[in-house]
Formats: C-alpha cells, sequence, structure tokens
C-alpha cells in the first residue's frame, strides 16, 4: 500500500511539474513573439525614418538643381538679349527711319 501511495504521489509530482514547465514555455513563447513582434515594429519604423531621409535628402538635391538651371537659364537669356539688343535696335530704327 505503501508502495502504491508513493507511486500516486510521484504521478502527482511530475503532473504538477509537467504543467508547471507547460506554463513556463508558454510564457516564454508569449514573451518571444511579443519582442519579434517589436523588433519588426522597430525595424519598420528604422525603415520608414530612412525613407523620409532619403526623399528629404533627394528634394533637396532636386531643388538645388532646379535653382541651378533656372539660374544658368536666367544668365543664357540675358546673354541672348544682350546679343541681339544692337540687331532689334537696328532693325528698329530701319522700321521707324522707313514711316
Amino acid at each position: 500500500m505503501e508502495l502504491i501511495k508513493q507511486v500516486k504521489q510521484a504521478e502527482q509530482q511530475a503532473k504538477e511539474i509537467i504543467e508547471k514547465a507547460r506554463k513556463e514555455a508558454t510564457l516564454i513563447v508569449e514573451k518571444s513573439k511579443q519582442q519579434r513582434q517589436q523588433r519588426l515594429k522597430d525595424g519598420m519604423e528604422q525603415r520608414r525614418k530612412a525613407t523620409d531621409q532619403a526623399v528629404q535628402t533627394a528634394e533637396q538635391q532636386v531643388q538645388g538643381k532646379l535653382s541651378e538651371l533656372k539660374e544658368k537659364g536666367r544668365q543664357q537669356r540675358q546673354t541672348l538679349e544682350q546679343q541681339c539688343r544692337p540687331g532689334f535696335d537696328q532693325v528698329a530704327d530701319e522700321l521707324t527711319g522707313r514711316l
């Protein structure tokens, strides 16, 4: 009888140990899931920040290039006007002289 009682007690202890291990494993799995989710969230946030920074840098470069091209175009128009002005004045003088 005593042996049967000890076996049943050992079985009960084994069940308790298994249940405790199961609960601990469940907690570890949940913690791992949460950590993974946080890492994914952090990774996505870093990716978004990097993308935003790249877009901002590109916009600044485009604005710089646009300003450069506008200035170049303005200078070219000014040069053409200066080159053509004497010819325009001469034609205008000829036309007004004919009237």
